[in-house]
């Protein structure tokens, strides 16, 4: 529990130390006086509102979490971090392997008398080129730093970060025949988890299709859109049709598309084939189409293609039943 009294000591010796006066503080604060000592009296057991905590800790030059006394030291360093996160540093992991082999030198002595009583300790060069969370969190770039943990936040909101950290966990510190995992798997009834032994390769590229689908998520749920490269892959997917209409099983060429169709849509929702299912788009209004994205089929095409259509190719050019036989759920 955060204790009352040492925030109010440290903030007057800080105002000691810094040769300020409370009346300075409070102007700063945008209080008055008497505003700021109703927070310093003993028997008042609240703190300040944040946004003082905070100007108070930038006049003082310290950190917040040494003004209401959960640090010693009047700024954090990635040592005090450390402590208060929990993740590691490359100080403490030098120190831990420096003690270690303390303690391993003098079982070493106990048992073996005449084992080395010297020995080279291992330089913290080893750990120089080391990159660990709390480093980055600490480093001076505050433009580094801001963005390394907006990129951890953006991870830890994503439903699937558990999955791609126990993963990632396991192809890095476990064997491959302790490589048991849990690999997520979709039905049509529910989200479903299947066990397999998986090979460290295999194993990899799940870890890079799920960061893959954590990135897509994003994309799509921020409402990213490049409609010039969905235009692209439209012209792609037209010429594809043409190339393979008579070349393809009509079952198969319905998935394909279909599957195009999707990708599409991640990159511009708005796009209008999206407007026409695969087998309306096989129909006949791949002519309109076509002529609406300005992608010009082929004579011998048309010709042969006209032969399959249930309607007259007029029928697919004319505006009012381009526009009518749209998906209902399009907008």
């Amino acid at each position: 529990m955060i204790d009352k009294g040492i925030f109010t000591t440290r903030f007057k010796q800080l105002c000691k130390l810094k040769k300020k006066t409370q009346a300075e503080i409070a102007e700063s604060l945008g209080i008055s006086v008497n505003g700021l000592k109703h927070y310093m009296r003993k028997n008042n057991n609240a703190f300040p509102p944040v946004e003082y905590l905070d100007l108070m800790a930038k006049e003082f030059d310290v950190d917040i979490a040494y003004l209401i006394g959960e640090i010693d030291e009047p700024k954090h360093t990635s040592l005090t971090v450390a402590n208060t996160t929990g993740l590691a540093t490359r100080e403490r992991d030098f120190q831990d392997d420096l003690e270690w082999d303390d303690k391993f030198y003098a079982l070493a002595r106990e048992y073996y008398p005449a084992y080395p009583k010297k020995k080279n300790k291992r330089s913290i060069n080893e750990y120089a080129d080391r990159t660990y969370a709390i480093d980055l969190i600490t480093r001076s770039s505050k433009e580094y730093s801001y963005k390394f943990c907006v990129f951890i936040d953006f991870l830890a909101n994503s439903n699937k970060i558990i999955e791609l950290v126990e993963l990632t966990y396991t192809l890095l510190f476990e064997s491959a025949e302790e490589s048991i995992v849990l690999i997520k798997t979709n039905d049509s009834l529910k989200d479903a988890y299947k066990t397999e032994v998986a090979d460290k390769k295999i194993l990899k590229h799940r870890i890079i299709s799920l960061f893959d689908e954590i990135l897509t998520d994003k994309v799509v749920f921020s409402g990213f859109t490049d409609s010039d490269t969905a235009k692209i892959m439209v012209l792609q997917l037209l010429e594809f049709i043409e190339k393979n209409y008579f070349n393809i099983p009509r079952s198969k060429i319905i998935k394909i598309i279909s599957r195009r169709l999707e990708e599409i849509r991640e990159l511009d929702e708005t796009s209008i084939i999206l407007g026409y299912s695969p087998e309306k788009i096989l129909e006949g209004f791949l002519i309109k189409l076509a002529e609406f994205y300005d992608y010009t089929l082929s004579p011998d095409f048309l010709e042969k293609y006209e032969k399959e259509l249930p309607h007259s190719l007029s029928y697919y050019m004319n505006d009012y039943q381009f526009y009518r036989n749209r998906k209902k759920n399009y907008f």
